[in-house]
């Protein structure tokens, strides 16, 4: 699942378990960041969170946003070529 408008969708045990659909407050920060970024996949949390995957010449950064929309975290690594 990689659209924003998907995961406005879903519904709560949408992962089989105990997932929370993502906040309208994460969706709407990580549309933001989305705008900015040209190579990235959205990915629901199953707490109500986001998480986005952006790859692409050498790097990957994941940016997590939590339920509230604010950002929880940031990972940037080199991939090895």
């Amino acid at each position: 699942m990689s659209s924003i408008d998907d995961m406005r969708k879903l519904k709560p045990g949408w992962d089989g378990y105990d997932g929370v659909p993502p906040t309208e407050a994460a969706l709407s920060a990580v549309e933001t960041i989305l705008n900015l970024m040209s190579i990235a996949t959205p990915v629901p949390g199953s707490d109500g969170s986001v998480q986005i995957d952006a790859y692409g010449f050498g790097w990957e950064c994941e940016v997590f946003f939590r339920p509230d929309g604010k950002l929880a975290g940031v990972i940037i690594e080199r991939v090895d070529l």
